[in-house]
């Protein structure tokens, strides 16, 4: 079984985004594909997502997401795995980082966000430099480095169009809260997904209701360029976190466990 790129050439076109189809004696048995995705604590990743096919067309897409991330020297290949195939992630190559059970998914359509606001706080766009700041104050709260220290990198991804991390800034110029919206590519349909990620908020300024306020306006930003919906992922036992999205309009859509693999590149 031969594995080849899906030629969607308005997707590939970003150098983001890896669509594949497994070929046999003429017919396509199977479709994946990959996302790269920007990480503040380590670099460039891939996400693997929408791995379908009979099982003998998944130890092939698997091996050529690895052999693809080496060639991109990423620093770790995230996999939504079916518990099911456990021995096709080792025969992959991708060592077991972590199983994460109880991690809620949530979506949120394409409906009218009303306006909100919190008093003393405005969002704007995070500026690259700041990125080298708060990499030493509130982000470590929300993931472990060591971080990313070249602020052409993170000015690299800012501009590709498809990664937008926002801060939400106190009265006196401070940044007290982070969070990022990314765009990805909804299988063969070629249309934007966008996934909020990495929602954190100075335990100095929490309880005002600036999460909702950041996340609101990451929504926004993805409608705005036509997303057909923005998800997230959160942890089960994070009520408040349930209880902001909850309110922002985002509905549970299940449970996944996901592998990580930090030992690629």
């Amino acid at each position: 079984m031969l594995v080849q790129p899906a030629y969607l050439e308005r997707a590939r076109g970003s150098g983001r985004y890896f669509p594949f189809v497994a070929v046999e004696d003429g017919r396509v048995w199977g479709f994946a594909e990959g996302t790269l995705q920007f990480h503040p604590t380590r670099g460039t990743a891939m996400r693997i997502r929408f791995v379908y096919g009979p099982d003998k067309a998944l130890r092939p897409f698997l091996a050529t997401f690895r052999q693809y991330a080496d060639q991109l020297k990423l620093c770790a290949v995230y996999l939504t795995s079916s518990p099911y195939h456990p021995e096709l992630c080792t025969a992959a190559g991708f060592a077991k980082f972590s199983r994460i059970e109880g991690d809620v998914a949530m979506r949120r359509g394409n409906e009218r966000l009303d306006p909100f606001s919190v008093p003393d706080i405005r969002i704007r766009s995070m500026m690259p430099s700041e990125y080298l700041r708060i990499r030493n104050t509130i982000l470590p709260l929300v993931s472990q480095g060591p971080y990313v220290s070249n602020q052409s990198e993170v000015s690299l991804h800012v501009e590709s169009g498809l990664f937008f991390p926002m801060v939400a800034v106190a009265e006196a110029g401070q940044v007290v809260a982070y969070a990022e919206l990314a765009l990805g590519h909804a299988g063969l349909a070629s249309c934007y997904v966008g996934r909020v990620e990495r929602v954190v908020v100075d335990p100095l300024f929490r309880g005002r209701k600036i999460a909702r306020l950041l996340v609101g306006e990451l929504v926004r930003k993805g409608l705005s360029l036509g997303c057909a919906h923005v998800g997230l992922l959160v942890a089960k036992k994070n009520a408040a976190a349930l209880k902001t999205y909850g309110a922002l309009g985002f509905v549970r859509t299940g449970e996944i466990p996901y592998w990580l693999d930090c030992s690629a590149g």
